[in-house]
């Protein structure tokens, strides 16, 4: 720039700038990619906030569940869902119609649109799948009760409400692990669910809370809209977040924080692929909750 060319001018051999400007631009050029690569990668994050519902005397479970994507380079077979998940985009309420391709040849493949390079995304899907997952629950002679995980992935909690409505815990319970539990409050159970979910909360994209917040400054509520239009809603007010919010605070319709013979799990896995659509995704803080009756 300005400083080589000074530095050429003092020194007479403007001549040079034919070939160090092409360099000084090709190493800027290098440094930017290298940046970039560095502090982004070329794969996709995912963080899940999700809820399943698992009737697992029926075998069916209902997921409802907020992805928020970033990826340094988009996958380039785009996202894949089964044909048993509903998929909506979150974007700002006057954001220009975005061109999507979707093809439905095998699965729900998400070609083009939808998730793009080194910008942040969310999704809402709805997802319902026939499953043989379960938390296997068994009681003694003497009311101890006892549960085998077979969820498929470790359990950093679960609550459990026996057939009599007695509520008890475990603590860290790895996949296929059985273990007797122990007897808990229900103010310490709503306690611990409420924390974990305070500390996987999951914003907006700020380029839909800037475009929300313009015109209506002092405005309170985030909204986003599905990308097909139709009625605009709070995110705060979607199943997702009642759902949450109904383990964690209110119990509200229910004896309590569960019916009886119910359980509430919260799972470590991996990012899984029937809710984000990505084969290999990094985790970044992800919430699984799964609300089971047995």
């Amino acid at each position: 720039g300005p400083v080589n060319y000074l530095v050429l001018r003092r020194r007479k051999q403007l001549y040079l700038l034919i070939g160090s400007v092409p360099v000084f631009a090709a190493l800027t050029t290098v440094l930017l990619v290298g940046y970039a690569v560095a502090s982004d990668g070329f794969g996709v994050r995912a963080r899940v906030r999700s809820v399943t519902l698992l009737d697992q005397r029926r075998g069916e479970a209902v997921s409802w569940s907020r992805v928020s994507y970033y990826a340094g380079l988009a996958p380039r077979g785009g996202l894949h869902f089964s044909r048993d998940t509903a998929v909506f985009a979150m974007e700002p309420e006057d954001s220009s119609r975005v061109v999507r391709r979707l093809d439905w040849t095998e699965d729900q493949n998400f070609q083009s649109g939808w998730l793009r390079s080194r910008t942040p995304t969310q999704l809402l899907t709805i997802s319902y799948r026939a499953t043989d997952q379960q938390l296997a629950v068994a009681s003694d002679a003497q009311g101890r009760v006892r549960v085998e995980n077979r969820l498929g992935a470790p359990a950093r909690w679960v609550f459990l409400a026996s057939e009599q409505g007695a509520l008890y815990a475990a603590e860290d319970l790895s996949s296929g692990a059985s273990v007797l539990l122990a007897p808990v409050e229900l103010d310490e159970a709503k306690k611990t669910l409420r924390l974990l979910m305070q500390d996987h909360k999951l914003e907006l994209p700020d380029e839909i809370v800037r475009r929300s917040f313009s015109g209506a400054f002092f405005a309170g509520t985030r909204r986003f809209r599905p990308w097909f239009g139709g009625t605009t809603v709070a995110s705060s007010n979607s199943l997702l977040e009642q759902a949450l919010g109904l383990l964690a605070d209110q119990g509200v319709g229910l004896p309590g924080l569960l019916g009886a013979r119910s359980y509430v799990a919260v799972v470590d896995r991996a990012p899984p692929l029937e809710l984000t659509g990505v084969r290999q995704a990094e985790d970044a803080g992800s919430l699984y909750v799964v609300w089971g009756a047995y």
